[in-house]
């Protein structure tokens, strides 16, 4: 297993964009770049040993210069903040209104839209690093950030988040792919089934903010304890699914 590097192209803030792609012993490959700290592409081969791209995403890095995400990493905070303002140790810290007066996914000024360090590479890892200093989007404390990704020769793609601040802060981090398993570029997965072990799921308000509830599933199309396809309830008379625009 090894890691090539090509080249993307020139990011809306004039850096060069490499990619970094890593391939195992299956033919699996996963490519990444700086850019956001995102996944670019990830080749999968299905059963019969062909490979397909099973991330939706861009083909220029002027194309990720708005607001979808695609397989870009999210912080400082993912999500939503009601109010865009929270108390912490007593403090109220007001954040960017982004979101129908809430926050979302920490403002505009989006982690996605940064071009991260590489901090380090094995021959079947990489590590991106970010600085985000006190104050950064609005948040207490500077916070530094590794994401590491990581191929197997199991087939897997393993993402490990560490984040450490030198004062309390809040942080919810995540990866924003989006996912088709039969290639990006093949229509719908409402066929894809589903199968999901929760008994429970937080229901929100119209704005999508949590209610601190847990729900039970039972009885309800977000019931997935037992394996069906996505698309089979989608369209159901359930508040949940109205608020979301379907499964959020």
């Amino acid at each position: 297993m090894a890691i090539t590097i090509s080249s993307f192209g020139i990011c809306p803030k004039g850096h060069d964009v490499p990619i970094y792609t890593l391939k195992n012993a299956s033919g699996m490959e996963v490519s990444v770049i700086p850019y956001g700290c995102r996944i670019l592409k990830l080749m999968v081969p299905d059963r019969n040993g062909n490979l397909g791209d099973v991330i939706l995403g861009h083909a220029t890095p002027a194309e990720y210069s708005g607001s979808n995400f695609h397989g870009s990493f999210v912080g400082r905070y993912a999500n939503r903040i009601g109010g865009a303002k929270f108390v912490l140790n007593g403090k109220t810290y007001e954040l960017e209104k982004n979101n129908n007066g809430n926050n979302l996914h920490s403002g505009t000024d989006f982690y996605q839209h940064r071009m991260w360090n590489v901090k380090e590479t094995t021959e079947n890892s990489i590590t991106f690093s970010l600085h985000s200093p006190d104050g950064d989007q609005g948040f207490p404390g500077t916070f530094d950030v590794d994401v590491t990704y990581t191929l197997t020769d199991d087939n897997e793609l393993r993402i490990d988040y560490n984040g450490v601040s030198d004062a309390d802060t809040v942080v919810n981090m995540t990866n924003h792919s989006y996912f088709n398993l039969n290639g990006h570029a093949s229509g719908s997965i409402e066929q894809h089934e589903l199968w999901m072990d929760a008994d429970g799921f937080t229901p929100t308000d119209v704005e999508l903010i949590p209610t601190g509830e847990i729900a039970s599933v039972e009885g309800t199309p977000m019931d997935f304890r037992v394996k069906k396809a996505i698309g089979r309830d989608i369209d159901a008379d359930f508040e949940a699914l109205k608020f979301g625009g379907g499964y959020d």
